[in-house]
């Protein structure tokens, strides 16, 4: 089979194996806030993603050192693969501004639902719609690059 074929696989199994190493660090109890719990969750995917994207690297070092794939895909596979990792993460963490209590745009529909139903209604479907631009417009750039790779 040829390299192309198998390289998901690597990412897939690196993932998994590295998703399972950094599990137990993970504290969900009592005595932490949700914002506690998801930086810790944020920052073990960071590790995540840093360890996956050394596999990645290495197979396709690997691979071009015995010729089977040229410089120009070994460095457009660490870019597609880089890019396939962070950017997904980078979106939720702008959909977290409009989700999260920790930030204003949801402490000001709550603030604003002694106005009635219809204000939050339409509060909520407007920031819903507006919640969707950034990874909308991210996700299509990627795509973009990616394709011209």
């Amino acid at each position: 089979p040829h390299f192309t074929a198998g390289l998901p696989f690597w990412i897939a199994g690196a993932g998994n194996l590295f998703c399972s190493a950094v599990a137990w660090r993970v504290h969900c109890t009592d005595k932490y806030q949700s914002r506690q719990l998801r930086i810790s969750l944020r920052m073990n995917l960071v590790i995540v993603i840093i360890a996956v994207q050394c596999v990645q690297i290495a197979a396709s070092y690997l691979e071009w050192l015995r010729g089977s794939i040229d410089f120009s895909q070994f460095w457009h596979y660490t870019l597609i693969s880089l890019l396939g990792q962070v950017v997904p993460e980078v979106c939720v963490f702008f959909a977290e501004i409009f989700t999260s209590v920790d930030y204003p745009l949801v402490r000001s529909l709550a603030q604003n639902s002694g106005l009635g139903v219809v204000q939050v209604v339409l509060q909520g479907l407007g920031q819903g719609f507006a919640s969707t631009l950034f990874p909308a417009v991210t996700m299509v750039g990627v795509v973009m690059i990616t394709y011209e790779l």
